[in-house]
């Protein structure tokens, strides 16, 4: 049954890292229903409401795929969307 997990991830903000990203999230079957971007000075937030799929892996294994990508500084669940 599909439930929704919710990311902020503090990323460097560079030519390809939302491809990055969305390639991880497909891989383990996670579908992207709301992303949002945020800028605070140098600093690049990116906000994601995950739907899970019948083959997703557990949040732990999720995150560690996604901070195995190099301009991935930090990733936590949220409750809730900034918006």
């Amino acid at each position: 049954m599909p439930s929704n997990i919710k990311l902020k991830l503090q990323v460097v903000d560079r030519v390809g890292a939302m491809a990055q990203i969305a390639t991880i999230l497909a891989d383990h079957d996670l579908n992207i229903l709301f992303m949002e971007v945020e800028k605070r000075g140098s600093e690049t937030f990116v906000y994601l409401d995950l739907e899970t799929g019948a083959k997703s892996l557990d949040q732990q294994t999720i995150f560690s795929a996604l901070e195995a990508i190099p301009n991935i500084l930090s990733a936590a669940a949220i409750r809730t969307m900034p918006q």
